[in-house]
Order: structure tokens, then C-alpha cells, then sequence
């Protein structure tokens, strides 16, 4: 397996872990709100504006962290440097991979606004936009994955 297959599996597999921890989380805090079982829409917005400011920076320092440690972990496994350059070809499957995953996130940020014209909570608007992240990155690092495989 190269090092930018293996930099994407990795980024996937950490992504869940932190969006996963992150959903169990605020979750746990969610229950907690006050007002009955369920609160009002600017107690909603205001609490998960505060969760998804926190997520953000949480998440790329948390990223960062997980980089530089695949870094040292792929040096001493595999005795290779780590590439210090990208070749056309990387910089095509880079921007290929980009371009579905934003257009797919596009269409998910449209989307995260039914529910609320529909008459369901800020919260399944949240959700939606915060799985549909997920799943925009998903098919964006499989996708990857798949044109260093087949190469392109």
C-alpha cells in the first residue's frame, strides 16, 4: 500500500473516530439542556453554533496531532521517507477527489435545510450537515484511494 493510500485510510478511520466522539459528546450535553424534552430553537441554535465552533478547531488540531504521528509511525515501519513532492498525477487525483467531495457537501448543505422548512428541529439540520461532511469526505478519500489504484 503506498503512503497516500495509507494516509487516506487513515484520515477516513480518524474521522469517524473523532465525529463519533464528538456526536457522543454533545449528545451527552444535548440531554442535559434545559426546558422539558424539547428546547426551544435559540436554546438549539445557540447550543450547537457553541458545539460546532468548538468541533472545528478541535478536530484540525486533532488531525494534526494524528498526521505527524502516521508520519512517524510510516518512517519507522517502512524505513521510506515520506514523499516531499507531488507529481501531476497526485495534484490530478487531489483535485478530482476535492471536486466530488465539495459538490457532494453542496448538495448536502442545500439539503440540511429541508428539515427545517419541513417542521423537525435545527438539530437534524446540524446532524444532517455534520454526517453529510462525513460522508462528502468519505467518498472523496475512497475515491482517491481508488484512482491511485486503478491510476489516473
Amino acid at each position: 500500500m503506498s503512503y497516500q493510500e495509507a494516509k487516506s485510510l487513515l484520515m477516513t478511520s480518524s474521522s469517524a473516530v473523532i465525529l463519533g466522539t464528538y456526536l457522543w459528546v454533545v449528545f451527552n450535553r444535548l440531554e442535559g439542556l434545559p426546558s422539558g424534552p424539547l428546547p426551544d430553537t435559540d436554546t438549539l441554535l445557540r447550543f450547537w453554533a457553541a458545539a460546532t465552533l468548538v468541533f472545528i478547531p478541535v478536530s484540525v488540531v486533532a488531525r494534526i496531532v494524528i498526521m505527524i504521528l502516521f508520519a512517524i509511525i510510516y518512517r519507522m515501519v517502512t524505513g521510506q521517507d515520506l514523499p516531499t513532492f507531488e507529481d501531476e498525477r497526485d495534484k490530478l487525483i487531489e483535485l478530482k477527489s476535492t471536486r466530488v467531495s465539495q459538490a457532494i457537501f453542496v448538495l448536502v448543505f442545500v439539503l440540511s435545510m429541508v428539515p427545517v422548512v419541513t417542521g423537525y428541529t435545527v438539530t437534524v439540520m446540524f446532524l444532517t450537515l455534520l454526517l453529510g461532511g462525513f460522508f462528502a469526505e468519505l467518498v472523496g478519500e475512497i475515491g482517491r484511494i481508488s484512482m491511485y489504484r486503478r491510476g489516473v
